[in-house]
């Protein structure tokens, strides 16, 4: 389902007369999960050995920053979306987000395929379905 159905139309740069910046900030995304990350690093060919000390001489440890550098270099590189991880309201731990509501006068519905085959891919399932979420860091 496309996501702006699911953004309250106060919301939606579309829907709303005012300039961008003035709309207040919406994150689309998931909730972050460093074991799907790393799991999909291994099994895509993107996961980076650990070279921390007190992970070496785990059999298989991988680096979590480098392996998801490169998960997002790479997503960047085939679809023009960035992965981010971002902190958000109502949510303890951080979400990774593909774009914000500002943005999605440019989002298609080919970009949210792309989306949606990356987090199947992740093994995100119908447990963790993709939805806005208000940025935490903006200054009114």
């Amino acid at each position: 389902m496309f996501p702006r159905q699911h953004l309250p139309a106060q919301l939606d740069p579309l829907w709303v007369d005012l300039p961008l910046n003035d709309i207040p900030l919406c994150w689309f995304g998931v909730p972050f999960l460093l074991s799907k990350v790393i799991d999909y690093a291994k099994e895509y060919g993107f996961d980076c050995p650990a070279t921390a000390p007190f992970l070496a001489c785990v059999p298989r440890a991988v680096d979590p920053g480098k392996s998801w550098h490169n998960i997002c270099k790479y997503f960047y590189q085939q679809t023009g979306i960035n992965l981010r991880i971002r902190e958000v309201w109502d949510r303890q731990l951080p979400i990774l987000v593909f774009w914000t509501n500002r943005e999605l006068v440019y989002i298609k519905d080919a970009n949210f395929q792309q989306v949606r085959m990356l987090l199947t891919d992740m093994g995100y399932r119908e447990d963790y379905p993709m939805r806005w979420y208000l940025d935490r860091l903006e200054e009114p």
